[in-house]
C-alpha cells in the first residue's frame, strides 16, 4: 500500500501506549512496535499492520496486508483504515493549539500532544460497544467486548496468534439473549443489542452520511438510548463531538480531579462549566481529559 500521511501532530507511539493499557484487548492491537486490526472489507477480513516512519511532526505510517480470508478491492480497505486511524484529522492540531492557550486545559492533555483519537469501523461497531459500556467498570467492558467478538468467531490465525474481527450486524441479529449470557450484562440490554443489529442489519438504522445533529436526533428517538449514548457512539463511529457526554461517571471522576482539585465525581453541570471556556472543542477536551484519566489510572 501507498504510505499515509496523517495531519501532524501525530504521535503513534502514544497511541501504542495508551493501547497497552487496555486490560483486554479486542479488535486494536499491539505488536512490538506496530498496530494491528482486522477490517471487514466486502464480507471478507484482512489483518492489517501498521508501523510508523515518520515522527509527531512529520507523520508518516505504512500498511501492510498480513493476511486475509478472501479477495476484495484494496482501495476499500485503505480509506478503512484511514478512517479508523484519523489520518485526516485536522481538529488534532488545532485543539493542541487551543489548548496551549488555556493553562488549566494545557496541564491536563499536554502530555497527550500528538494523540490520535481512533474511530471505529462503523457505526455499528461504536453503537455496540457502547451500548455494552452502560452503566458497568471499563474493565468489565472491556473483557466483555472481547468475550463477544471471540464468540463471533471472525478470526485470522497468524504468527501463532488469533485475531478477531467485530461480528457482522446479520451474526448478531440472528443471535438469541441465550447466545449472549456470557456478557454477563441484563437481559433488556442483550435484547435491546439484538434489536438495534437487527435495525442495522435490515436497513432501518444508517447513520452513514448524515451530519452530526441529525445522527445525534436519530439515535436519541430509539427507545433505550440517551443521551450519553448517543453522544459516545458517533464520538467513536465519526468523530462527532459536538455533545458533551456530561453524564459519563469516568469523566466525571476526572474532571473533578484534574479541574477542581477533589476527589469524587463532578456534578454533570460542573463538568460542563469545566469544557464551557474551549467552545466548539469542548468535546475534545472531554475526551482528552478521559484518556489522560487512563493514562494515569492503568498501567501498560
Amino acid at each position: 500500500m501507498d504510505p499515509l500521511s496523517p495531519h501532524p501532530p501525530y504521535d503513534f507511539d502514544k497511541l501504542l501506549d495508551l493501547l497497552r493499557r487496555y486490560a483486554y484487548p479486542t479488535l486494536d492491537r499491539v505488536h512490538g512496535a506496530a498496530y494491528r486490526r482486522v477490517f471487514r472489507v466486502e464480507d471478507q477480513l484482512a489483518l492489517v499492520e501498521v508501523i510508523s516512519e515518520g515522527t509527531v511532526e512529520k507523520p508518516l505510517l505504512r500498511a501492510h496486508i498480513l493476511a486475509r480470508t478472501g479477495d476484495f478491492q484494496e482501495s476499500l480497505l485503505r480509506e478503512k483504515i484511514r478512517h479508523v486511524l484519523a489520518i485526516e484529522s485536522p481538529d488534532r492540531a488545532a485543539f493542541f493549539r487551543m489548548a496551549q492557550r488555556h493553562d488549566t486545559l494545557h496541564a491536563v492533555v499536554g502530555r497527550l500532544y500528538g494523540l490520535p483519537l481512533l474511530h471505529t469501523e462503523d457505526s455499528f461497531e461504536a453503537l455496540v460497544i457502547t451500548l455494552i459500556e452502560q452503566q458497568i467498570a471499563w474493565k468489565a467492558a472491556l473483557r466483555a467486548q472481547r468475550w463477544l467478538v471471540e464468540w463471533a468467531g471472525q478470526t485470522i490465525e497468524y504468527g501463532g496468534e488469533t485475531y478477531y474481527g467485530f461480528p457482522a450486524p446479520r451474526q448478531l441479529a440472528d443471535s438469541s439473549v441465550d447466545d449472549l449470557k456470557p456478557l454477563k450484562t441484563t437481559f433488556r440490554r442483550m435484547e435491546f443489542l439484538i434489536q438495534i443489529a437487527q435495525k442495522i442489519a435490515g436497513g432501518d438504522l444508517n447513520l452513514a452520511g448524515l451530519s452530526a445533529q441529525e445522527a445525534y436526533q436519530t439515535l436519541l428517538k430509539i427507545r433505550g438510548i440517551g443521551h450519553w449514548t448517543a453522544a459516545v457512539t458517533l464520538s467513536r463511529a465519526f468523530g462527532f463531538r459536538q455533545h458533551l457526554a456530561h453524564n459519563d461517571a469516568a469523566l466525571q471522576a476526572a474532571v473533578n480531579r484534574y479541574f477542581y482539585g477533589q476527589t469524587g465525581r463532578a456534578s454533570p453541570q460542573a463538568l460542563i462549566d469545566a469544557f464551557s471556556p474551549y467552545d466548539g472543542f469542548a468535546g475534545d477536551a472531554a475526551l482528552y481529559t478521559l484518556l489522560r484519566w487512563v493514562f494515569d489510572e492503568y498501567p501498560p
